[in-house]
């Protein structure tokens, strides 16, 4: 039995059945065949080894899968990858293809605080699609950080307080 590069035995019989339903007692060799693609390209052809008696039953491509890290500004916030719901930060085995990469533009923290979207690292919006190349790449989305105000007149029969209680403003900001 002949051995070609890229190639592995995957099973073999003492005979051959024949087209009349009986055995020409020819072994029979089942071979798997590997190739190393590049996941930029496009596959045109494929050439086997020169060797009459290989027969191609199937073939499969499969592409190389491609680390893509998902992080937000603040740790542990949602992010959805093609409709799928994930916590950030993740890294994903990501195929080399268009990808939907989406994040609620405001998301709950703790009690009293909220985060809103500002803009992905690649300047997509809070929904966009992404195109996995043949490397490594992050994708962050940014966030700003807002507080609920607390408000209240003392005593309570003592007055109006403005602005009203309950509203989301910018860390560091001044209320009106």
């Amino acid at each position: 039995q002949p051995n070609y590069g890229g190639e592995s035995l995957a099973a073999a019989t003492a005979y051959r059945v024949t087209s009349a339903g009986g055995e020409d007692h020819q072994p029979f060799y089942l071979y798997s065949y590997s190739f190393d693609l590049d996941g930029t390209k496009t596959v045109s052809s494929i050439t086997l080894p020169n060797n009459q008696d290989v027969v191609v039953l199937a073939l499969t491509l499969v592409a190389a899968l491609i680390n893509v890290t998902i992080q937000t500004s603040a740790p542990g916030l949602q992010f959805s990858l093609d409709g799928t719901a994930f916590t950030a930060p993740q890294t994903l085995n990501l195929t080399p293809d268009p990808h939907t990469l989406a994040v609620a533009t405001t998301q709950a923290g703790s009690a009293g605080t909220q985060y809103v979207f500002t803009g992905w690292s690649d300047g997509g919006a809070a929904s966009h699609s992404i195109t996995v190349g043949s490397g490594a790449s992050t994708y962050t989305a940014a966030f700003k950080t807002q507080y609920q105000l607390t408000t209240a007149a003392s005593p309570p029969a003592g007055g109006v307080v403005t602005p009203a209680s309950g509203g989301f403003y910018d860390s560091g900001s001044a209320a009106p």
